[in-house]
């Protein structure tokens, strides 16, 4: 996809956002997928979603399909915070760009430092409008715009996703954990289904043990918390009973119990 195109994209959220009905937390416009994450009705989300993917099919690549949907409703505060920076990562997981770097997301307007500028869209004539953002819709004179682009400030809904975090600390720390990718597959209900020797899942439960239980050892976890950790390198890592039986310690009429 061409900028053009890109533009189109984030200016096809922001025109068909119905508001007071649904509210656009955070997405990310790929050249191949979009993600969006929603706050509303399902029924609201739902008609949204695909009044998005209606206008955005029209597009020369082609790449934007209805039947390639997953849709995943988020259930606490640590999925969101998960989803909202799984969501920011994409770029960097494709090696495009960092999140912050990447235009076409929410991403920059979490936590920004610097306010952006533009102009009001209420200050084109309407034929104007039609003609810089490809569309017949009315659109709401209090979005603001540069370079017929409508800013994130206009219509993302930055405020709700921020709560979520203590503080601009605590978003970039989730947004550059490791295991990010592998906890958001856990929630969507994906394996990973990797192999991985006992020195590599050592490795991985190092990093899990020091993010997410905050010790160093795994002698330092009690009882409860060590069958947490072997469900999670169970879900995460595909790690077999017997494997983790040599890791962790725990006998495998436990593990079978527990997995």
């Amino acid at each position: 996809m061409c900028e053009q195109d890109y533009i189109y994209g984030v200016n096809s959220l922001a025109i068909l956002l119905p508001a007071g009905k649904v509210k656009l937390i955070a997405y990310c416009l790929m050249d191949n997928h979009i993600h969006l994450l929603l706050l509303g009705r399902l029924p609201d989300c739902l008609a949204y979603f695909d009044s998005v993917i209606k206008r955005l099919v029209h597009l020369k690549t082609g790449v934007f399909q209805k039947d390639a949907v997953d849709i995943t409703p988020v259930g606490d505060v640590r999925q969101l915070r998960n989803e909202i920076c799984y969501i920011h990562r994409n770029p960097y997981k494709a090696r495009i760009s960092s999140p912050e770097a990447y235009p076409w997301s929410s991403a920059r307007t979490y936590f920004a430092y610097e306010k952006e500028n533009g102009t009001c869209v209420g200050e084109l004539k309407v034929k104007e409008q039609g003609r810089v953002f490809k569309t017949g819709s009315p659109i709401n004179p209090a979005f603001c715009h540069q370079n017929g682009r409508i800013l994130n400030s206009s219509f993302v809904s930055v405020d709700v996703g921020q709560k979520a975090f203590v503080d601009s600390v605590g978003y970039f720390d989730v947004l550059r954990r490791f295991n990010l990718e592998s906890e958001v597959a856990e929630s969507h209900g994906l394996h990973e289904l990797v192999s991985f020797s006992d020195q590599e899942l050592e490795i991985k439960m190092k990093a899990v043990l020091e993010n997410e239980f905050h010790v160093k050892d795994v002698h330092q976890v009690g009882r409860k918390e060590l069958f947490l950790l072997a469900r999670k390198l169970s879900f995460r890592f595909g790690a077999r009973e017997k494997q983790l039986g040599r890791l962790l310690g725990l006998e495998p009429d436990v593990l079978k119990r527990i997995l």
